[in-house]
């Protein structure tokens, strides 16, 4: 109380922003630890450790964008500050930056050529971008090196399950996803892999068996509603619900508390407009699926999603409607059921228009 009162009372105050800082981070009031931070960037703004500390304030805060700008900030500072370029690359992840965050990788696997996680982490990327050939290697790799054990081995059998799913080898896939879902369960034991929990829920849904996955997120959010990953929990668990068609008005809030926490990510905004499309509130629809869209345009589930909520506006939205469902296809050319919707509908257009 006493360093936030000399640093309320003078804000150039040095030593007592780095104090409250500190003190403020470490009882995780990163709101207030941010402002300390930022505080001191404007007396010392060449400080690469004071820049690290706001970028991570800000990202544990929800503020997305602001911890990117302060993680390219210290490595422009300290180009060797391998842990900020990893938290960097992971935000860009995050917000559908996809590319960004590939480059980040690849320089870090440069550096540290046999850390999984970075490869995991790049496996999911080329994943997100139609690489799947790619990501299948690094995850077989991955496999071989760590021996299929432990939690990097059911990472690993995970997203090698994902991309064999979007190479349409479901066998093959589901083979995948059962490994990764035996090696979760064993660790899962333990009660201090709480966490696990949503990774094994990810297996699940990818898996086809929501109603498993929804079991383990609300076991995790049981255990710990207010933890430091909740809001991807609580969008997680609104978009299964949404997409079994049940309790969809609890699915809302579940999403709403995700989007609380990070207004600014547009994978929460996509769920929520989903949510809203799924319950019959088209314009609710539209407007939160626009704002995702803005925030990750070359989503091609996104824009999926936006066209079925312009067809349901009906009318003229329906042209626009086939924009974003050609766009969809361009960005993800293996969606073979939205080309046949997509077919349909301009035969509907076509007819319309005589």
């Amino acid at each position: 109380a006493d360093f936030k009162k000399a640093a309320d009372i003078n804000p150039d105050h040095l030593k007592a922003n780095f104090y409250l800082g500190y003190l403020a981070f470490e009882s995780e009031n990163y709101k207030l630890a941010s402002t300390a931070y930022s505080r001191m960037t404007k007396l010392k703004p060449y400080d690469p450790e004071i820049r690290y500390k706001l970028a991570l304030s800000y990202s544990l805060s929800g503020d997305v964008n602001k911890a990117i700008d302060e993680y390219k900030a210290t490595i422009m500072l300290n180009e060797g500050n391998n842990e900020a370029r990893y938290r960097l690359a992971n935000l860009y992840a995050r917000l559908g930056r996809n590319q960004e965050a590939i480059n980040e990788c690849l320089i870090l696997l440069t550096r540290f050529p046999n850390n999984f996680d970075i490869m995991l982490l790049l496996a999911q990327l080329y994943i997100a971008v139609n690489e799947y050939d790619k990501a299948t290697a690094i995850c077989d790799s991955v496999l071989r090196r760590n021996g299929g054990k432990g939690a990097v081995g059911a990472e690993a059998y995970y997203v090698m399950g994902v991309a064999l799913k979007e190479k349409d080898e479901k066998k093959l896939a589901d083979e995948n996803f059962q490994k990764s879902i035996e090696l979760y369960k064993s660790l899962l034991a333990d009660e201090k892999n709480f966490r696990l929990n949503y990774d094994i829920a990810k297996v699940y849904d990818a898996k086809g068996e929501q109603s498993l996955a929804e079991m383990h997120l609300i076991r995790y959010i049981r255990n710990k509603p207010d933890d430091l990953y909740s809001s991807d929990v609580y969008n997680y668990l609104g978009y299964i619900l949404v997409e079994q068609g049940k309790d969809l008005e609890v699915a809302v809030n579940y999403i709403k508390k995700a989007v609380d926490i990070e207004p600014d990510n547009g994978v929460f905004r996509d769920s929520l407009g989903w949510a809203y499309f799924k319950l019959g509130k088209i314009d609710e629809a539209i407007a939160e699926l626009e704002k995702a869209l803005s925030l990750i345009p070359d989503d091609s589930d996104i824009r999926e999603h936006l066209g079925e909520a312009y067809l349901a506006k009906g009318g003229e939205y329906a042209q626009k409607a086939a924009a974003e469902w050609e766009k969809a296809i361009e960005l993800k050319p293996n969606k073979y059921k939205l080309k046949e919707k997509l077919s349909e509908l301009y035969s509907k257009i076509n007819l319309s228009s005589k």
